[in-house]
């Protein structure tokens, strides 16, 4: 396995209550964990979750906690949006992903070449290989 990439609400779930995610998505990450395979999240997901803190849609305490965690060395690999992100971008249709940070994530495991645990249809009509 080459690694997998969770979308925001994937990681979120993961960490603080993985009884929402999928079976599948679940039986996923933990394969991906257990083979020493790459957990990647983009950097948007990073600032989606303090977004969601200051938003109160999650406990600021929550943010803090999932944002350690995926910082923290703890298997979790953070990828910056940086060229190579803009540049697979372009090869996401807006229509697809409207939302600029879905876009973002979807041009990111595009950019990997690798799939992308969400739950969120648009993502997953937007060309990019998605589990859940």
């Amino acid at each position: 396995m080459t690694g997998l990439l969770l979308d925001t609400h994937a990681a979120i779930w993961y960490l603080g209550d993985p009884g929402r995610l999928s079976a599948t998505a679940m039986a996923a990450i933990d394969s991906a964990y257990d083979l020493d395979a790459p957990l990647y999240v983009s950097a948007i997901t990073l600032i989606e979750v303090m977004y969601l803190g200051e938003k109160r849609r999650i406990s600021e305490e929550a943010a803090a906690s999932v944002i350690e965690a995926l910082t923290c060395g703890n298997g979790f690999i953070v990828i910056a949006v940086d060229e190579a992100v803009a540049n697979a971008l372009a090869t996401i249709p807006r229509n697809a992903a409207p939302d600029m940070p879905d876009r973002i994530i979807a041009a990111t495991g595009r950019m990997l070449n690798v799939p992308i645990v969400t739950k969120d249809h648009l993502i997953a009509s937007s060309g990019v290989t998605t589990i859940w």
